[in-house]
């Protein structure tokens, strides 16, 4: 009897001791990791003044900034290729395309100056419950939100081809 609760004890700590040093060995080796630096930015470019050049992104995070008297360096991450993948046109300008007022309490406007004249709006909830879908062809159109519980909100309008334009919206 005492043999076996010694092989018992011994086999548990032997367990112990293996998963330990698995446990340790994954900690180390397996936990390390190499990151790459990128930048997912909307817009950028190079400028050159003689033999000085200057890559920048517009939307990058900034890692650092250094000056000295008044010139002011903010670094970021820069990308040594570029790939880029075209998902549609490029948004409609913020002028294009309006929905007021926000905060709304009875109807949201929606106000398109576009030369796109037929696109759809999906209205959803923020765990992306669709609310409200619908195609317009109108340039003003009225979205009756009087049903909807005080909260914020997605509006999501789709426009053919171009990427769609959300917007946030706060209901009173």
């Amino acid at each position: 009897m005492k043999k076996k609760n010694k092989r018992k004890k011994l086999r548990a700590r032997l367990l112990a001791i293996v998963i330990t040093g698995l446990l340790t060995t994954f900690t180390i080796y397996g936990s390390a990791q190499t990151l790459t630096p990128q930048a997912v930015c909307t817009a950028g470019g190079t400028l050159s003044a003689g033999s000085v050049y200057l890559d920048f992104t517009i939307g990058q995070v900034i890692d650092e900034s250094l000056s000295a008297g008044n010139i002011l360096l903010t670094q970021g991450f820069q990308q040594g290729i570029l790939n880029f993948t075209a998902i549609g046109k490029t948004p409609l300008n913020a002028s294009e395309l309006s929905a007021y007022p926000n905060p709304v309490t009875g109807r949201l406007m929606l106000k398109n100056n576009s030369q796109e004249t037929n696109y759809e709006f999906i209205l959803s909830s923020m765990q992306g419950k669709i609310l409200l879908k619908q195609k317009v062809t109108a340039p003003l159109f009225t979205v009756n939100t009087g049903n909807l519980n005080p909260g914020l909100y997605l509006l999501s309008v789709y426009f053919n081809d171009y990427q769609p334009v959300v917007y946030k919206i706060i209901k009173q």
